[in-house]
């Protein structure tokens, strides 16, 4: 399995993009290393879960770090194809350019 970090700029655009406020929830599909939710819950204050089939990158976005940065540490190991969304009112998701 591939894994590719979301670069921080693109981040930043993304939620640029999403208009992200306090009032949403905000799910990553593929969280990676957490950085979506950890850089949303920071910059507007809201809340959000990760969600990655890999258990070593839930492991990781679960780190001591990414909770400290946005006061939670919800992420989950699930396969996101079998993911109820209704409650997300953002959903983020980073693909590779291939």
């Amino acid at each position: 399995m591939v894994y590719v970090a979301t670069p921080h700029d693109v981040v930043a655009k993304m939620l640029e993009a999403a208009q992200v406020t306090k009032k949403d929830l905000l799910y990553d599909l593929g969280c990676g290393d957490g950085r979506v939710v950890a850089t949303a819950a920071r910059a507007s204050g809201c809340r959000g879960c990760g969600f990655d089939i890999s258990p070593e990158r839930v492991a990781e976005s679960r780190d001591g770090a990414q909770v400290r940065r946005r006061g939670s540490g919800d992420d989950q190991e699930q396969d996101i194809f079998e993911l109820d969304l209704s409650p997300a009112t953002v959903i983020t998701l980073y693909l590779l350019p291939d």
